[in-house]
Parts: C-alpha cells; sequence; structure tokens
C-alpha cells in the first residue's frame, strides 16, 4: 500500500564544526522563507539549507520485509541473504532491478536481488526463481 500527502519542508541547519553533528536551526515551509532565513545579515552565517519532503509516499507491508539476496550462477545457490528495509533497495524489490557480478572470464558468477518476502525461506525461493528465468532469457 503506497501512502502519499507530500508537501516540501526547508530546513536552515547549522554548519558541522569540530565533529559535531549539525543542528536544526529553522523550518520553513516556503523556499523564499528559508533563503530570507540564510540571508537575514550583512554577513551570511555558516547555515546549511536542506530540502525535505514531509508526508513521503512509501511503502508498506506488515507481512513482509525486504531481502537482499545474491544467487550463484553457477548452481542456483544463495550465497547470501540479509534484510534491507531501507528506502532504495526497497525502490530496487518494487522496480524487479537486480546487480550482477561478472566473472573473469565474463561470464555472470551472480545476480543479487532485492525482493519482498514473508520470510527468508520465500526470498529464496522467489530470488532463485527469478534467477532462473533471467538465465532462460539470456
Amino acid at each position: 500500500m503506497i501512502k502519499s500527502l507530500k508537501k516540501v519542508i526547508y530546513v536552515v541547519n547549522s554548519d558541522v564544526e569540530d565533529g559535531f553533528d549539525p543542528e536544526i536551526e529553522a523550518v520553513f515551509d516556503t523556499l523564499e522563507g528559508a533563503k530570507g532565513y540564510l540571508h537575514r545579515f550583512k554577513t551570511r552565517s555558516k547555515l546549511i539549507l536542506t530540502i525535505h519532503t514531509l508526508n513521503p509516499d512509501y511503502y508498506s507491508d506488515h507481512e513482509s520485509d525486504c531481502y537482499g539476496v545474491e544467487v550463484d550462477m553457477t548452481d542456483f545457490t544463495v550465497a547470501n541473504i540479509v534484510v534491507n528495509n531501507d528506502s532504495g533497495s526497497l525502490y530496487d524489490a518494487v522496480q524487479k532491478s537486480f546487480d550482477s557480478r561478472i566473472g573473469q572470464d565474463g561470464s555472470i558468477q551472480s545476480l543479487m536481488f532485492n525482493v519482498m518476502a514473508a520470510s527468508v525461506e520465500q526470498a529464496t525461493i522467489s530470488a532463485i526463481e527469478t534467477a532462473k528465468n533471467y538465465q532462460s532469457i539470456n
């Protein structure tokens, strides 16, 4: 399920100094307001403007996790599997994109997928089926 109520906000942060994390100075709902804050004195302060999406679209599935699965293409076994619930991995899973590892001979050694699944077992089955389908069409 995709949820959406997008709005852009503008956050003015202090500059990073002496290894400290930047602190939020102010938050604005318009770019003009944020720029006004940045340029409010003759000498500009060391402030950083960042733009964020308030209430961004996001994918939600309480029955599944996003698994990163690497399938060895020589014998269709899982070489590695981890939970990757970050937005980039989730995007790759929804888009059904993958990466490949090429051997010295130019052949594909392994394929790496991000798949949505309810369990490690389901993620393994899904990734292996996808790898076999990839090999059959290439």
